[in-house]
C-alpha cells in the first residue's frame, strides 16, 4: 500500500515509518494536516495515517478537507492519537475517520488496522 503519514513529531513519523516500510508499505511523510493535504494534490495514497493534534492543521479539520473532495470520498483516513478517555475517542468516531489507534501501538496493530475496513482499535 501507498500510505501518507501526517504527524508534527518527528520521533513519532519515523517510527510509523519505519514499522509500516518493515510491513512492506511505501510511506510518505508529511509535517502537518496542511503539508498531507498538499501531498493528497499531487499524489494517490491507498491510506492516510493523521496525527489527531497537530499545528497548522490538526487531523479532524485535515480529515474535514480530505472528505469535501469528490475524488478522496472513498480514501480510507485513520487516527492516530495519544488520548484514551472516551470523549476523544467518540468524537474521533464521529468524525467520520475509517478507523483509529491509540498510542503507544505496534506493527502489528498498524497491519491489523490497514487490513480491516473501518477498524477501531
Amino acid at each position: 500500500m501507498d500510505i501518507l503519514i501526517a504527524d508534527d513529531d518527528q520521533v513519532a513519523r519515523m517510527y510509523l515509518e519505519l514499522a509500516l516500510v518493515s510491513l512492506h508499505h511505501s510511506v510518505t511523510v508529511a509535517e502537518n494536516g496542511a503539508e498531507a493535504l498538499e501531498l493528497l494534490g499531487q499524489f494517490m495514497f491507498d491510506a492516510v495515517l493523521l496525527d489527531v493534534e497537530m499545528p497548522v492543521m490538526g487531523g479532524v479539520e485535515t480529515l474535514v478537507n480530505i472528505r469535501a473532495n469528490p475524488a478522496l470520498q472513498e480514501l480510507r483516513v485513520y487516527a492516530l492519537t495519544a488520548h484514551t478517555r472516551e470523549p476523544m475517542l467518540a468524537a474521533i468516531r464521529q468524525a467520520g475517520f475509517s478507523g483509529y489507534l491509540t498510542k503507544p501501538y505496534g506493527p502489528r496493530e498498524l497491519e491489523r488496522l490497514l487490513s480491516e475496513k473501518d477498524h477501531h482499535t
